[in-house]
């Protein structure tokens, strides 16, 4: 039992427990999310729908922990990630010291002034996010490839750098053996697989479809090697190989203090202590080893990162590529308002994907987007799921676009999850009046399933949150409301294995009465 309970919560990569959000209009505080509680396991992808403003925004904002003080807080709660509670604080909220050596005293939590920048360990590298409104999320001074460099540059030096080692160790002897080996399988997809592990195992992640063109072109490949190898290896020094050792070293020892102060700040206080004294050890190393490069990137970093940031550029190509961006050279060269919406967008989304984040929360990514470039993001999506899995939170009012993408699905209506399950199941056999109402409103369904009911149109209009009705807030809308509806807030209950939904019809008799 015990192992089994430990196994599944291995798995969980994201975990939201009763979230509670207000936001603050004229000086009214009203809650936006309402006692939120999900779990997205590692790999999967997990859809987040719902009528426009019922709080899927704040929901992704809440985690990621942006919410501008101005606009509202995060009351209680928690959103724990790989173990680590970035909710450690809360304004207002009375907890705990994470300093104090006594378990049983209790202060005001305030905002440690090294917040923000053990988040950027999070956010961008970890985590990444995809906001809605594409337009106002890139700085208009910047070219897209400006902007995918410096994401790579501020959380993957370390990465960068053993790519760079690596690549130039290889030979051109040992490249031309594995494309006689690559070109004599004949299935596609077995190829392509043994170029992608043979570019990660030898630093060309920058060059995979430049190999994937040089294997599937019958004609002499002599030329395009001599052209590819040039590129690749440059003939580094073995002292600047050694430079861009530390320098990665360096940048990853750093990245390893960071990840454990975000982990103290969210720990129990024996664990606390221990990795206080880690990151005291690790910071002395620090000190002691590379006081010296330390001093030197502060005076002349520019010169220092040179091959990283050239490096980075063409990451940068090859990532704009593997999502379906065509003349991706000549689009990494262009401001976003030189391209168009769907474009734009597909440009974000390399933006998310490019730091190689465990978890992906994605606000409508399909948003001006075409049918064909909306094609090639969900395939992106699929694939990163899939093949490498990482986490997806799907967020978007199209239910259609779920349907063939998410695993689960939930459904959230005036800040309050009402209803979770797989797809299929969602699809099929949804139980909440308002899912069963808005399903019909977007008319689909999943393969199989007859799709001969007429569009409806969902009665009424969505409460509002600073006086929201009482009870149930769907009630004043659902055609099978009942006396309890307007007085008792229904709880989250399990209809079936993996189905969950909050409704009194539901419910035991002794819940209704």
């Amino acid at each position: 039992m015990d192992k089994s309970s430990s196994k599944s919560k291995a798995q969980i990569s994201l975990s939201v427990e009763n979230l509670i959000t207000s936001l603050t209009v004229n000086g009214i505080n009203y809650r936006s999310l309402d006692g939120i509680s999900l779990t997205i396991k590692k790999g999967e992808v997990y859809g987040l729908t719902g009528e426009s403003n019922s709080g899927k925004t704040l929901l992704a904002e809440s985690i990621m922990n942006l919410i501008p003080e101005n606009k509202g807080m995060v009351e209680s709660g928690n959103v724990i990630f790989n173990k680590i509670n970035t909710m450690y604080y809360h304004t207002g909220e009375t907890r705990k010291s994470l300093f104090s050596i006594k378990k049983d005293k209790e202060v005001k939590k305030k905002k440690p002034k090294n917040y923000d920048k053990l988040m950027e360990e999070l956010r961008g590298k970890r985590i990444s996010y995809l906001m809605q409104d594409s337009f106002h999320s890139l700085n208009p001074s910047m070219t897209i490839g400006d902007h995918m460099v410096e994401v790579l540059m501020r959380h993957r030096i370390p990465e960068i750098g053993r790519n760079i080692i690596k690549k130039s160790k290889l030979t051109r002897d040992s490249f031309i053996d594995f494309l006689e080996e690559v070109k004599g399988i004949k299935v596609f997809k077995k190829r392509e697989s043994m170029v992608v592990d043979y570019c990660k195992t030898n630093g060309l992640d920058s060059h995979i479809s430049e190999v994937m063109e040089i294997v599937e072109n019958d004609i002499d490949y002599e030329m395009p090697v001599s052209l590819l190898m040039d590129k690749v290896n440059p003939g580094l020094k073995e002292k600047q190989v050694r430079q861009i050792e530390k320098i990665s070293d360096y940048y990853n020892l750093l990245s390893r203090i960071d990840m454990m102060k975000l982990e103290m700040c969210s720990s129990d206080l024996p664990e606390r202590e221990n990795l206080k004294l880690n990151i005291k050890t690790l910071e002395r190393e620090c000190n002691k080893k590379y006081f010296p490069l330390k001093i030197s990137l502060l005076f002349s970093k520019r010169f220092m990162l040179k091959e990283f940031v050239k490096e980075a550029r063409a990451y940068s190509i090859e990532t704009m590529k593997s999502i379906g961006i065509e003349r991706a050279e000549s689009i990494f060269n262009k401001y976003h308002d030189q391209l168009p919406p769907g474009i734009r967008h597909l440009c974000l989304f390399g933006l998310a994907i490019i730091g190689d984040p465990d978890l992906m929360i994605l606000d409508e990514p399909t948003s001006s987007m075409d049918t064909f470039t909306q094609t090639k993001l969900l395939d992106s999506v699929r694939k990163l799921s899939h093949s490498k899995g990482k986490t997806v939170l799907f967020i978007t009012n199209e239910i259609a676009l779920l349907a063939g993408i998410a695993g689960r699905l939930g459904i959230i209506y005036a800040g309050n999850l009402i209803e979770e399950s797989t797809t299929l199941e969602i699809f099929n056999n949804s139980k909440h009046p308002f899912t069963i109402d808005y399903l019909s409103s977007s008319k689909v369904s999943m393969e199989g399933t007859e799709n001969n009911v007429p569009l409806e149109f969902i009665q009424g209009e969505p409460p509002d949150l600073v006086n929201p009705p009482s009870g149930c807030k769907f009630h004043p809308r659902c055609k099978f409301a009942m006396d309890v509806c307007s007085v008792k807030v229904p709880g989250m209950i399990e209809v079936s294995r993996n189905h969950r939904v909050a409704c009194f019809l539901y419910s035991d008799k002794t819940e209704v009465q």
